[in-house]
């Protein structure tokens, strides 16, 4: 079979600072995200404003993954408003961890903040992860505590998961372990620099090394609009990694 690699389009602009601001991305993977998309964009315009106040350069970079509903309309009627704002999106549906490799790929800044636009990943972290980026730390991974909607079955097989990996990789992944993660410029040019096709981001960022911390947080069930992650592609990125 014929391997297709994803098309991207509607990017704007390069991405390249050319001040001596920081510059901190802040992309998100996105799908079919109607009825939450607004309620996020406020979030990391908020964010966003922080880091600004701060004398830091943001950009919001979305990948939309194929969306079938308006969601890919209402972010350029955002990007329109706020140059901030970058939106690409490929030609349809290639799956979560295939936009998350985009915008690693698209991503040229100082730090790199990877996050769902589902608000399952609380924005109100970014300012946190970046104080610990400016410390020092070259990589920030947040590591899930609680699920208000989780399931037992679903606790259960995600510590199952883990554990077998942890057991039988010398890359140790912590449970809870989500892909959301802030990366420097130098971790981030380590991992795009890793050849692999089939991408586990939480195993890849623990194989790379550097100075790493971990941040704790909870899901709130009033951010999760619907069920995304089928049990299908979680098992399929269960056996890729």
């Amino acid at each position: 079979m014929e391997v297709v690699e994803p098309l991207l389009f509607f990017m704007d602009t390069i991405m390249t600072s050319t001040t001596t601001q920081k510059h901190v991305i802040i992309a998100s993977p996105c799908y079919n995200e109607e009825e939450g998309i607004e309620a996020f964009i406020r979030a990391i315009q908020i964010e966003a404003g922080k880091l600004e106040a701060a004398g830091m350069r943001v950009t919001i970079l979305i990948i939309d993954d194929g969306s079938t509903d308006r969601v890919l309309e209402i972010l350029h009627e955002h990007a329109d408003k706020d140059s901030r704002i970058q939106v690409a999106a490929f030609s349809r549906n290639f799956g979560h961890q295939a936009a998350v490799a985009a915008a690693i790929e698209i991503a040229d800044g100082d730090a790199l903040i990877i996050l769902d636009a589902d608000l399952q990943h609380p924005p109100e972290h970014i300012s946190e992860m970046v104080e610990l980026w400016e410390s020092g730390y070259d990589i920030v991974s947040m590591v899930r505590k609680t699920t208000a909607s989780q399931s037992i079955l679903k606790t259960f097989t995600s510590r199952l998961f883990y554990k077998i990996f942890n057991n039988l990789s010398e890359t140790r992944v912590p449970d809870g372990a989500a892909d959301f993660f802030l990366l420097s410029q130098d971790a981030h040019n380590a991992l795009k620099a890793m050849p692999e096709y089939h991408h586990f981001w939480r195993g890849m960022i623990s194989w790379i090394g550097f100075r790493r911390c971990y941040i704790e947080f909870s899901s709130l069930e009033r951010f999760i609009w619907k069920l995304k992650k089928k049990k299908k592609k979680m098992l399929r990125m269960a056996f890729d990694g």
